[in-house]
């Protein structure tokens, strides 16, 4: 965890415990902070740099225009050529692959479908995916992205998977033996499959671009085979998987099938 002191800030109030807070500093003195740069920077305005960060202290007596902020994430485009005094707003925000996984286990459509004691999902499980699963997939996916609004980021995280099960209810059943005749022709709840549905939520939400979800039915041709990508029976699957255990989640692993899902059924 980095921290770091801010000197010469003022508070401003924002309402019941929250605030944000407002200084000005040089360019060298922005760069001497070493703050992390945010790889979706959400705000762009002449003179004005934002800095989220996790946690914020002020300090006590004498010092009291003094804070002491951990991880700083600059969140706008940053110009470091800029000579002049910049102005300087600081407001802590929560820990968004926390935020989304507590949206996926609040929703009543999506909770039913996680698995939350056991790390492993029994074949007599109508379960689709365990919670320790997705939190690792959120994680992986999510942890080093910075958007201004969570909340809002929260309801679209939320609405993007109640809109994929409705659009593909036909894979998301609430059965056993639906679920069970689901697993064994399909993917569709294999690791490699969702790590495919959050980044394809995750470059759009980066792009700024209006959310779509995937459409699981569509057919694919590939090499005189013809079948829904996500099909136990894709020969594709010999070629991803040539070293590897069939439908291991590998990084690798993941990375490919993404790759190739974009590539054929978009």
């Amino acid at each position: 965890m980095n921290s770091l002191k801010v000197n010469g800030v003022q508070k401003i109030e924002r309402g019941k415990s929250k605030a944000i807070y407002s200084c000005i500093a040089t360019n060298e003195e922005v760069l001497g902070w070493k703050c992390k740069l945010s790889n979706t920077p959400s705000y762009f305005l002449d003179g004005l740099i934002c800095i989220i960060c996790k946690s914020i202290k002020e300090s006590q007596g004498s010092d009291k225009n003094t804070i002491e902020i951990t991880d700083p994430v600059i969140i706008s485009k940053f110009d470091d050529t800029n000579s002049d005094g910049i102005q300087i707003i600081i407001f802590k925000v929560e820990d968004l692959p926390e935020i989304l996984l507590n949206s996926f286990i609040n929703s009543n459509k999506l909770s039913n479908m996680l698995e939350m004691e056991s790390k492993n999902l029994s074949i007599n499980s109508s379960k689709l995916i365990t919670y320790s699963a997705l939190k690792n997939l959120i994680y992986e996916l999510f942890e080093n992205n910075h958007f201004s609004n969570t909340f809002h980021i929260e309801a679209l995280f939320r609405n993007y998977f109640e809109e994929l099960i409705e659009k593909n209810y036909s894979f998301f059943p609430n059965t056993l033996s639906e679920v069970q005749n689901i697993k064994e022709k399909t993917i569709i709840h294999n690791l490699n499959s969702w790590y495919i549905y959050l980044r394809f939520l995750k470059e759009q939400l980066e792009n700024g671009t209006e959310l779509t979800v995937p459409d699981l039915s569509i057919k694919i041709n590939y090499k005189g085979w013809s079948g829904i990508f996500f099909d136990r029976k894709n020969p594709l699957w010999e070629e991803i998987y040539r070293r590897s255990r069939f439908h291991y989640p590998s990084q690798k692993n993941k990375i490919k099938t993404y790759e190739y899902w974009k590539e054929l059924t978009n």
